[in-house]
């Protein structure tokens, strides 16, 4: 009897450890295909020899400061806090010099400048045919004899998730410097002593804050 009782017991762990593991896998392969297939993946395509900077609603994104006229790709997720429209301004600045220490006077006529705003997503592993959401083109001319050059646009994204959009945050030049100051070397000043003492949950508690 009490041998029976230790078999029943052997085979009833044997079967929880099975359920577990069963509902385990399932909760993580469910997890990995909400989460990553057909997930929207917003990137720019920029092709031109110009230096430039690029803001995605405000986050400079993209930078070059070289001739180099080969073909760049940067992410740009991180920028889109929300599904709706995004802003984006594209300064564009005259080549550099032979040296590359310093820009030209201006921006030549035969300069170009090409931007796409594509919109692509993991399937199966592997990243579907983009899509072009916005476009601008330099047209020719309009930028010759100016040194800098602005454009302003729109383009509208739809994401899965919603971040905290940092235009929404607290204005801290409304703040006292000073106080301000004195408050941000406390708080890194707790942050740097539980690092340095390996006091783990104290240091998450002060990063969170």
């Amino acid at each position: 009897s009490c041998f029976i009782q230790i078999k029943m017991r052997i085979l009833y762990l044997i079967v929880l450890v099975f359920i577990l593991s069963f509902n385990k896998n399932t909760a993580q392969d469910k997890h990995t295909t909400i989460n990553f297939n057909y997930e929207p993946i917003y990137r720019l395509k920029i092709a031109t020899s110009l230096s430039y900077n690029i803001k995605i609603n405000g986050v400079t994104t993209a930078t070059k400061n070289q001739n180099a006229g080969d073909t760049r790709w940067f992410l740009i997720n991180n920028c889109i806090p929300t599904s709706g429209e995004q802003n984006i301004e594209i300064t564009l600045l005259s080549r550099m010099s032979n040296k590359g220490t310093e820009h030209l006077e201006t921006i030549d006529e035969k300069d170009e400048f090409a931007l796409e705003v594509e919109k692509t997503s993991w399937k199966d592993g592997s990243l579907v045919e983009p899509s072009i959401v916005y476009t601008f083109v330099l047209n020719e001319g309009a930028a010759v004899n100016k040194k800098v050059y602005l454009h302003k646009g729109t383009f509208k994204a739809e994401v899965s998730y919603q971040l905290i959009d940092w235009r929404d945050g607290k204005d801290l030049s409304k703040m006292d410097s000073l106080k301000l100051k004195e408050e941000l070397l406390k708080s890194y000043g707790k942050i740097k002593s539980s690092f340095e003492n390996q006091q783990g949950q104290q240091f998450v508690k002060a990063v969170e804050k």
